[in-house]
């Protein structure tokens, strides 16, 4: 099931002096715009310069954005935004590169998804939700409880093969991957709700 966008996030980041709702926008994107980055051949520093692009595109632009759901969904707007940041700061290395014989930033910009990869987007969206909120709930649960969840869920290992790796029942093994993934949802689902 795909996650939306709050729109009250978006609504609240449109004003500039709401930084509660800017650090809670940058902490929630500002990785995922990372991500793609890196994905695309980015260092460290790049990746980096890429978000801060990115979030001073969305500041300048945010209150265009049209939050009606037929006229589109705010991550295809963003995924607009990272890609022509993306584009701007590949060309800029591009050109620092002349000589060198270097096609790697060609090739990362012919690599860069378009707009209308609305799979990439979703799949990349999905998976940063997913570690983020890990991140959030991890100290929520045991170390036991936490490993029969990823052993099950992330790693696919069957829940009896979990339960001999973890020392506990597979019944335990089912408890703590339904628990851990019902509260995954509920971050997941305030985070966007």
């Amino acid at each position: 099931m795909p996650v939306t966008t709050r729109l009250s996030l978006i609504t609240r980041i449109s004003d500039s002096e709401d930084s509660a709702s800017w650090s809670e926008f940058v902490n929630l994107y500002g990785p995922f715009v990372y991500a793609i980055g890196r994905g695309r051949g980015l260092q460290d520093a790049d990746a980096c310069d890429l978000v801060q692009d990115v979030m001073r595109e969305v500041a300048k632009s945010v209150d265009r954005f049209d939050t009606n759901p037929e006229l589109g969904k705010f991550r295809s707007w963003l995924s607009v935004i990272t890609r022509r940041a993306l584009m701007r700061l590949l060309e800029k290395r591009q050109k620092q590169a002349i000589g060198t014989g270097d096609t790697a930033n060609v090739v990362a910009l012919s690599n860069t998804p378009t707009p209308e990869d609305e799979e990439f987007w979703e799949r990349e969206h999905q998976r940063h939700l997913f570690h983020w909120a890990a991140e959030r709930v991890k100290g929520d649960f045991t170390e036991t409880t936490w490993r029969a969840f990823w052993l099950t869920a992330v790693d696919g290992l069957p829940a009896t093969e979990a339960a001999n790796q973890c020392g506990v029942t597979v019944g335990a093994v089912y408890i703590a991957k339904s628990r851990v993934a019902s509260r995954l949802r509920e971050k997941i689902s305030q985070a966007t709700a």
